[in-house]
């Protein structure tokens, strides 16, 4: 072998080496801005959606554990659902492309999920089959349902009130879905028949925005400067006032203890805990800190949802739950297997051995 083939099979090897390690240390870079800490989803976790495109995930005493990045910058995040494994689908709009985008359950994007959407999308609520649908506020105002794949299987066209179909949910009979649309009513449209149904309830304080069904035919509902329960027949059994004067209640979810739901102010970030038994001031408050001009979703992993079993989260590979830690200060944070600075500093350590490399080469 003359000394310039052996030196032109050193160069080869050295070049495949070095790029092997430099689309590694890329590969692993972009992991790390996609991929979360890593926080397995527990019963009673609060998110929240600060804006930004981000959603932050916090323990039942308001304790940040991670941060959910859809990567649409500077849109509102509003409306999530889970499915049975514990995934998480949450809406998107408002200063980025109306999408629903899908996280596993320890918080990492998976991407988006479902196309075909109109102008905004708010809400999304999952079937005992894991059919999704979608509520939209603009554009057509129709609702899309999806199959658990993402496929669009067809669309509705529900009556409105002030806007669309903001906020939607199934009842128990995976036929009658409630919605509200900006306004003073609660409206209904049965799925199954495709047909508009009457009004749940009308002339209510207003305008109302996010709701949740309770096992007994009654609903939870945020209110603007107020949060409300109704029977079974749209009257109104309970009032649960804003605090501080908080002028803008808008999202709103049951807590899996049966007994608590969760509210927050769209504009403050303020997060509060009500009795349901006992109307009245919150029981508990923390602040979500806003990463945009909004905090228009809220959601609560193992929300209880009538008709259907509570999701239980399943992390990708197990592995054992990061253990939330305050930081010096008492700012919160949280000890992962692998976290995401973690994974950008050996990004960075294969990133110089590529250079050794290469200066090797030289």
């Amino acid at each position: 072998m003359s000394f310039r083939e052996a030196t032109t099979g050193r160069a080869a090897v050295a070049g495949r080496a070095s790029r092997v390690a430099f689309t590694g240390a890329a590969i692993l870079f972009c992991a790390a801005l996609a991929s979360a800490a890593g926080v397995i989803y527990s019963p009673g976790d609060v998110f929240a959606g600060v804006g930004g495109g981000q959603i932050k995930h916090f323990s039942p005493t308001g304790v940040l554990l991670d941060t959910l990045n859809t990567g649409c910058g500077s849109g509102d995040t509003l409306g999530m659902a889970w499915d049975q494994a514990g995934n998480l689908y949450a809406t998107t709009s408002f200063g980025c492309s109306a999408q629903v985008y899908k996280f596993d359950s320890s918080g990492n994007l998976l991407g988006p999920f479902g196309t075909g959407y109109s102008s905004s999308v708010e809400s999304v609520v999952i079937d005992n089959v894991g059919n999704v649908y979608v509520g939209q506020p603009d554009g057509t105002h129709a609702i899309r349902k999806y199959d658990s794949g993402g496929n669009f299987l067809t669309e509705y066209t529900p009556a409105i009130d002030a806007r669309g179909t903001d906020f939607i949910s199934l009842a128990a009979d995976q036929c009658t879905m409630y919605y509200t649309s900006e306004g003073t009513k609660v409206k209904r449209f049965d799925v199954c028949t495709n047909t508009q149904l009457a009004d749940f309830a009308t002339g209510l304080p207003g305008p109302v925005y996010q709701f949740k069904l309770l096992p007994g035919g009654g609903l939870l509902l945020a209110a603007t400067s107020q949060a409300l329960e109704l029977d079974s027949a749209g009257v109104v059994i309970g009032n649960y006032p804003g605090v501080g004067g908080e002028s803008l209640l808008f999202a709103l979810d049951r807590d899996p203890d049966t007994v608590t739901f969760w509210t927050a102010g769209l504009f403050t970030a303020n997060v509060y805990r009500y009795t349901i038994a006992t109307p009245g001031p919150p029981i508990f408050q923390f602040n979500a800190g806003l990463l945009g001009s909004e905090m228009a979703g809220l959601g609560v992993f193992g929300e209880l949802i009538v008709g259907q079993p509570t999701p239980t989260a399943t992390p990708i590979g197990g592995g054992p739950t990061p253990t939330p830690t305050p930081l010096l200060g008492g700012a919160p944070s949280t000890i992962p297997t692998l976290s995401t600075p973690m994974m950008a500093l050996f990004a960075l350590a294969l990133l110089a051995v590529t250079i050794l490399v290469l200066k090797r080469r030289n």
